[in-house]
């Protein structure tokens, strides 16, 4: 996500680039402390281009670190999104692949929360294997293939 931010904010040539901040959370603490490292196998090679390889990564120890710059952009945190209080005004949500470990009851909980958290035309992008279930109430479609769906502006059922 680091990448494609930075490319877009790169996109903008001359325009006031905007203040980005990337909040990536994990129950985990120890895959928070893997994750902010930037260390990636070199294997990744596989699924991002050697151009992005070039501009985004230096090589060490036989792994590539993400640079600097792009680290700095994130914040890591240990969260709990079930009992935790939520973040809130995001612009998009990126929550892969956590919903499909999560019971039916869970998730009705959840994607309320997900709503209440977004910020004004915020985005929420899913996992291939999850959907928003029946709360089209809270969300119109953007791109349904990549499960991507926009907030509406309605009363979330989530009361924080």
């Amino acid at each position: 996500m680091a990448i494609i931010v930075m490319e877009f904010i790169e996109s903008l040539r001359g325009q006031k680039a905007p203040k980005v901040q990337i909040f990536a959370t994990d129950l985990d603490m120890e895959a928070i402390e893997y994750a902010r490292q930037g260390i990636y196998l070199d294997n990744i090679r596989a699924d991002i281009s050697p151009e992005r390889i070039e501009k985004y990564f230096v090589q060490r120890n036989g792994n590539l670190l993400l640079k600097k710059e792009l680290r700095e952009m994130i914040v890591f945190a240990q969260h709990n999104i079930i009992k935790d209080a939520p973040f809130t005004r995001l612009d998009l949500i990126c929550c892969r692949n956590l919903l499909i470990y999560l019971n039916t009851e869970l998730q009705k909980k959840i994607i309320p929360l997900f709503h209440y958290s977004l910020g004004h035309n915020g985005l929420l992008f899913l996992g291939p294997a999850e959907t928003i279930g029946g709360f089209t109430d809270l969300f119109n479609p953007v791109d349904p293939q990549m499960e991507i769906v926009r907030r509406k502006d309605t009363v979330s059922a989530y009361n924080a």
